[in-house]
């Protein structure tokens, strides 16, 4: 039975361990923004989601709500609510109503392969190239199974530029950090994730101006959740 995958026309992998309901899991979006206009699509290339020890752990922040309020609409598919490298502050791709996007961020999947013990994938996109001073961003993700993760982000391009890496998670998770390291806690489970020293951490949970660190459950519905 194969327990990890890859989808190549919509650049979606997933790599887990098992089967079982306490597998550990993790699916990686290199994939486009949507279909056709991309309406519906959100500015999450290259983001995470994962599962480990039957607890959901690093989560999409799902949509809240379409027209009730613009600036819910547009913070749920930005890149800030996703799990991936925002640049300059700015998205990958801009709004422009709705459902309707100003520019759409071209992703693709670069190359996987899944071995025993072993499961890696590489995918860029080109969102930050119209930019004054372009970025090119390329995530390679390596699963060592059965139970670690190892994110690398090579961002690439001229000038100097201001970096921030999201991780979300649902609101019954607390967080810890001490140093380069982030503890997420839920019940006796325990989920760690490892900074590069050069990387200052911070935690947050429900902030407004600017929105950050929220998660809508359904639609209509939106709670406090804890971001790194």
């Amino acid at each position: 039975i194969e327990t990890s995958k890859v989808f190549p026309q919509s650049g979606f992998v997933v790599m887990r361990n098992n089967w079982q309901s306490d597998a550990n899991m993790l699916a990686f979006d290199a994939g486009p923004q949507g279909m056709g206009s991309c309406g519906h699509g959100h500015a999450d290339a290259l983001s995470v989601v994962c599962s480990a020890q039957g607890t959901n752990w690093l989560v999409d922040p799902g949509t809240f709500v379409y027209t009730g309020s613009k600036e819910w609409r547009d913070y749920f598919r930005s890149t800030q609510a996703h799990n991936t490298v925002v640049v300059d502050g700015q998205g990958q791709a801009q709004p422009g109503g709705p459902f309707k996007w100003l520019n759409l961020c071209p992703a693709r999947l670069e190359s996987w392969v899944t071995l025993p013990n072993l499961d890696y994938a590489s995918g860029m996109h080109e969102g930050y190239r119209r930019l004054a001073e372009p970025v090119v961003h390329r995530r390679r993700v390596a699963f060592v199974k059965p139970d670690r993760w190892f994110l690398l982000d090579d961002l690439s391009g001229a000038g100097t530029h201001s970096l921030e890496f999201f991780f979300h998670f649902p609101p019954d998770v607390q967080l810890q950090v001490e140093e380069h390291l982030c503890w997420a806690t839920k019940s006796d489970s325990r989920f760690l994730i490892i900074a590069d020293p050069r990387v200052s951490l911070d935690a947050g949970r429900g902030e407004e101006g600017p929105a950050q660190g929220w998660y809508s459950r359904d639609y209509g519905h939106r709670e406090p959740a804890p971001v790194l």
